[in-house]
């Protein structure tokens, strides 16, 4: 019984430290430091993953059907399995990686069909994140709760 209380005890502590340092006010700018010093020194391996990664995107990627995309890499000599195809095609993060920066500032993918996509970043490997990574704007449009923001900090993390 005592071991329960003191259980309980320390879980109290640790949330309302927890959420006092969530409510810090300079956390914010400390992660935004953090993202910055991250960012540099990882510039080059992000802009190498997004070279590979356009590498395997055409444009029009969400234009395509699998079968459509398989021909169209065969066509410039490569060869696309199905699995590597349909991956690509449902993944819409990785559309991005080919889209203009003005479309991706402005779009609602938390919104519809597509929101599992974006959600579920487990989904998607270090090369993929780390593309991502590399065109995802500091800021997003159309974001009055904040959701785009906390999304895009669950990118960085």
């Amino acid at each position: 019984e005592d071991f329960q209380y003191e259980g309980e005890k320390i879980e109290t502590e640790i949330e309302k430290w927890t959420k006092r340092m969530q409510q810090a006010p300079e956390r914010e700018a400390e992660e935004a430091k953090r993202e910055a010093a991250w960012a540099a020194s990882n510039q080059e391996k992000n802009q190498q993953a997004l070279r590979s990664m356009r590498s395997f995107l055409p444009t029009d990627i969400r234009m395509l059907t699998n079968e459509q995309l398989i021909m169209k890499a065969s066509d410039t000599g490569k060869m696309y399995p199905q699995r590597l195809a349909k991956r690509l095609r449902t993944k819409k993060l990785l559309h991005w990686l080919v889209t203009h920066p003005e479309d991706i500032v402005n779009a609602n993918f938390l919104l519809g069909a597509t929101r599992d996509s974006f959600l579920n970043l487990q989904d998607y490997d270090l090369v993929e994140l780390r593309a991502s990574f590399s065109i995802l704007p500091v800021e997003f449009n159309l974001d009055p709760t904040g959701a785009k923001k906390r999304w895009r900090q669950a990118v960085v993390k």
